[in-house]
């Protein structure tokens, strides 16, 4: 009986590994506009944020907070990055403040 239940064991941590592959080798996804450069890196929950302007200031975030049919949102401390399909294959950015105040809000489309 142990013999089976180790097979079992193995089995389940094989499918979960199956299941995080995509995570693990998806290439970042680059997009740019109005000076600023995005590189998202995995998909849904497990998307990276990396948002830099013109001036090569940077914020990374680890992981989306949320995601669903395509809209992201990373949280770095009371801020919010969204990240909202558009219909021509570009994404819509917004950044929030803490006080809800949108105060970025611009158009960027994949870099080839």
């Amino acid at each position: 009986m142990y013999h089976n239940q180790s097979r079992l064991d193995l089995q389940f941590l094989l499918s979960l590994l199956q299941i995080r592959l995509p995570y693990l080798n998806h290439s970042p996804s680059i997009y740019t506009g109005n000076d600023y450069t995005i590189t998202i890196t995995g998909i849904g929950k497990n998307a990276s944020y990396k948002g830099c302007d013109r001036k090569k200031q940077c914020i990374e975030i680890a992981l989306a907070s949320d995601y669903q049919d395509g809209h992201y949102i990373w949280k770095n401390g009371n801020y919010q990055y969204k990240m909202s399909p558009l219909d021509n294959g570009n994404y819509q950015l917004e950044v929030i403040d803490p006080n809800g105040k949108v105060i970025l809000n611009v158009s960027v489309r994949p870099n080839p």
